[in-house]
């Protein structure tokens, strides 16, 4: 059913702002709430289903903003680093969607969100300091550190990012290592086979694709970044 109220974003808000004022979150932009950490934010995100069927979710995850001072504004924000989706059972590994097809319902449902939201307080206390947060994001990730020098392309935002949050942590020498190990994968040609294979060196009958705008802005960072910690 279609909704018969303007704007989801703004009608959440009137509500949510308010019922999650308990647990210490506040109203940042658009669906999002956010509860000051110090170099990260617990992150809190209404996201309204794309089908149109009146339904929607809530997010909740940790949010690093200094990744995204690292990365600057030409890039794409890639500050949210754990998130999790809420149901009955606090964060799990659930789906949960309920209705909003009007403003009743949108009451109700961000009512029942709230009183979920009581049962997320260990999922976030296992974030509660950077170290836990880089032990998280390195096994979620699936890195591993003698992979290093062997990582392929596919890899280069999620070992940038590992990198960096070391150097966030005051461990330089470390991150360092992991962000020029994502600078050389930035830096590797993108041949195509006639296979359509992902080639780092022409072989015949072989496509060079040329860097994006934001793979140039992505290397850039990465290498102002090298400069700014060497």
């Amino acid at each position: 059913m279609k909704r018969n109220f303007r704007s989801f974003p703004k009608e959440s808000e009137k509500v949510f702002s308010i019922l999650v004022e308990e647990y210490g979150f506040s109203f940042k932009e658009g669906t999002v709430y956010t509860r000051n950490k110090g170099v990260w934010n617990d992150t809190l995100l209404l996201q309204s289903s794309s089908y149109g069927d009146g339904t929607f979710c809530l997010n909740g995850g940790i949010n690093m903003s200094t990744l995204h001072e690292f990365w600057g504004e030409k890039n794409n924000d890639y500050s949210l680093i754990i998130a999790s989706r809420l149901t009955k059972n606090g964060f799990d590994d659930g789906d949960l969607w309920l209705p909003a097809s009007n403003k009743k319902e949108l009451e109700d449902s961000l009512k029942q969100f709230s009183y979920y939201l009581k049962k997320t307080k260990s999922w976030f206390e296992q974030y509660d300091t950077i170290e836990k947060i880089l032990s998280f994001y390195f096994y979620q990730r699936g890195l591993k550190e003698s992979y290093l020098g062997r990582y392929l392309c596919a890899d280069q935002i999620s070992v940038a990012n590992y990198g960096f949050l070391l150097l966030i942590a005051g461990k330089i020498t470390e991150g360092l290592e992991w962000v020029k190990e994502a600078e050389r994968l930035m830096s590797l040609p993108i041949y195509w086979s006639k296979d359509g294979l992902i080639l780092h060196v022409r072989e015949k009958y072989s496509r060079l694709e040329k860097p994006s705008k934001e793979d140039i802005t992505q290397l850039e960072a990465v290498r102002n970044i090298i400069k700014k910690f060497s």
